[in-house]
């Protein structure tokens, strides 16, 4: 069974008349890496944060493990980690705090709440930055906290909307290695949502690539190039 089943998703925002997204119907399966492909202006975030029940539909259906994924307020946020282009809930806090809280949130015992803080921080180099409040962060480190953010209690989907973006090279690697990682160890179903199509390739399984809020292509990369490369 697909962790997710989005059937003819439709999406117009308020006094427009161009659907945002139009008619999408794709499925993910579990343990895979998924990516969406698009300039900006695509629809790209605008599908996720329908996924991530963030925003509802126009028209059309969203399933998540099989259940609708309105079924229940709570349910959404018990399954995924979400890690949007900008903003953070926590961010008058540290570092330190924002992580430990988001875990504690997430129905973590005090105890294994700062142990995941830990251990996220550990993974993602934050270890200078833990005392510091977050608002206080460059671009690059406030990209890294909002992954950490996502990834804490090890939720079964992760969806990343373009998770390396305003980061260096270096640590542009460490956010494809630590993708890699998580769903390697632990199975995570992951979305990302990237515009950097050389990087993400070596990290996606499969891709849709998305223009005017369309789905216009869905397949395997290689497969996707070879078929280009025909037309051309």
């Amino acid at each position: 069974m697909p962790v997710y089943e989005v059937i003819e998703l439709t999406k117009i925002y308020p006094q427009q008349t161009v659907p945002a997204n139009d008619r999408i119907t794709l499925s993910v399966e579990a343990g895979e890496i998924f990516g969406l492909l698009g300039a900006n202006g695509a629809g790209k975030t605008t599908l996720v944060r329908q996924m991530a029940n963030l925003l509802a539909p126009t028209s059309g259906s969203i399933r998540l493990f099989g259940w609708p994924l309105i079924h229940s307020p709570l349910y959404a946020a018990s399954q995924i980690g979400y890690m949007p282009q900008s903003g953070l809930a926590l961010n008058m806090l540290t570092v330190n705090e924002t992580l430990f809280f988001t875990a504690h949130l997430r129905g973590l015992a005090r105890t294994d709440a700062l142990a995941e803080c830990d251990r996220l921080i550990e993974r993602l180099g934050l270890g200078e930055l833990r005392d510091r409040v977050v608002t206080r962060l460059s671009g690059g480190q406030k990209r890294l906290v909002l992954l950490a953010t996502a990834m804490a209690t090890l939720p079964p989907v992760l969806i990343l909307d373009e998770p390396t973006n305003d980061l260096d090279l270096q640590c542009r690697r460490l956010v494809w290695d630590e993708v890699r990682a998580v769903n390697r160890e632990h199975g995570t179903t992951i979305i990302l949502v990237t515009h950097n199509v050389v990087e993400a390739e070596k990290v996606i399984e499969r891709v849709g690539i998305m223009r005017g809020g369309r789905l216009i292509a869905l397949g395997r990369p290689g497969q996707l190039k070879n078929e280009l490369n025909r037309q051309l």
